[in-house]
């Protein structure tokens, strides 16, 4: 009985000890306690002055020639050499001939169409001395200066309606129409230059074949141009045909002054802007330059610029709070230039950041240095 109760109790001693060893193996380690140091960034900040000023619009386009011919052939042929060459850069006095294709095929026809007029006009002046004896001087006037060379002159007019149904009869008027149509046509081989210009591009050179239709070059006036620009439906209200305007190259190392001479009256539905067209004039300026034009707009009161990167979500801007916090404050944008806005809503000694830091939220801590 004893043996059973030291046992016993020698169990128990172990039970208790390997829950004890246990207990001790698998208590939770207490978690080491970190110390967060608070990080405080620095910031530049400017002091709000509000001033009255002028909004000046600075919009961008590409400059192009007032005058600008695109040259097409309307008929067909080998283009021939015209004294000068057909090259860009050539230079035509206004009355030159800038393109003449080879027509000598189409003269020949045209010239043989002249011919049997004349021969059905020689064909009906016996009935026409016998039944119109008023009118015969008159035609017979206009044979003897008939000539296949030169322009056809208008048929004599008709004493009556008989003599005018006579002639219709002999189907003459018929032959001088379809003549005068292709003289019309032999004007086309030859093209003049409208005005003095430059030949800014050619398609084509001395011997080939032309087809109908075919584009063969560019030319332009190069002392007027027009710079085409896109203003705010506001704006452009606000600019009257008529208006000079500041305009620069885009490096702005140049400047010209233009004149306003048109506006479209169509607003575009995707920007929401209006054509405006300026007129140029100056020797230096090229077809295809790129231009900035610089427009005085009405003044603004109570308003300041600052850079456009420092708006956040479109209407706001960081602001110090009590010399250590951020915090928004929300404004009104009135105009955008290229890298800056001018806005309202900010009061006078108003702290905003001059530069925008990474992560920066409302209620940041921040140590502030004065931006002069």
């Amino acid at each position: 009985m004893r043996s059973i109760i030291q046992n016993l109790v020698s169990g128990l001693f172990v039970l208790g000890i390997a829950f004890f060893i246990f207990r001790i193996m698998t208590k939770e380690k207490e978690p080491r306690k970190y110390f967060e140091t608070e990080v405080i960034s620095s910031v530049q900040v400017q002091t709000v002055e509000n001033q009255n000023m002028p909004l000046q619009v600075e919009a961008s386009g590409q400059l192009m020639a007032k005058n600008k011919l695109a040259i097409f052939a309307e008929v067909q042929g080998v283009f021939e050499n015209t004294g000068k060459e057909f090259k860009p850069g050539v230079a035509y006095a206004s009355g030159q001939t800038l393109v003449k294709i080879n027509s000598e095929e189409f003269n020949a026809a045209l010239k043989a169409k002249k011919s049997s007029l004349y021969n059905a006009i020689a064909a009906m002046m016996p009935d026409l001395k016998l039944d119109f004896p008023s009118s015969f001087s008159n035609w017979q006037l206009y044979l003897n200066s008939f000539d296949v060379k030169q322009k056809l002159a208008a048929l004599p007019n008709p004493v009556s309606d008989k003599e005018k149904f006579f002639v219709a009869n002999k189907n003459i008027s018929v032959q001088y129409f379809d003549i005068k149509n292709l003289e019309e046509k032999q004007r086309k081989y030859s093209i003049k230059a409208p005005y003095s210009g430059v030949l800014t591009k050619a398609d084509v050179t001395t011997g080939t074949l032309v087809r109908a239709g075919q584009k063969l070059g560019e030319f332009i006036n190069p002392n007027v141009y027009e710079l085409e620009i896109s203003l705010s439906e506001t704006l452009s209200d606000f600019l009257k045909v008529g208006n000079k305007v500041t305009v620069k190259n885009i490096n702005e190392t140049k400047t010209w002054t233009g004149t306003v001479i048109r506006k479209n009256a169509v607003l575009e539905q995707a920007s929401q802007t209006k054509k405006v067209f300026i007129k140029l004039q100056d020797k230096n300026l090229s077809d295809g330059m790129y231009l900035k034009a610089f427009i005085q707009g009405k003044k603004a009161k109570n308003v300041i610029e600052i850079d456009r990167s420092l708006i956040v979500d479109e209407t706001k801007v960081y602001t110090v709070v009590n010399d250590s916090l951020l915090g928004t404050k929300s404004i009104d944008v009135l105009h955008f230039n290229e890298n800056t806005a001018i806005v309202s809503g900010l009061k006078n000694g108003d702290k905003i950041l001059s530069k925008l830091i990474p992560g920066a939220y409302e209620g940041m801590k921040v140590n502030v240095i004065e931006n002069n």
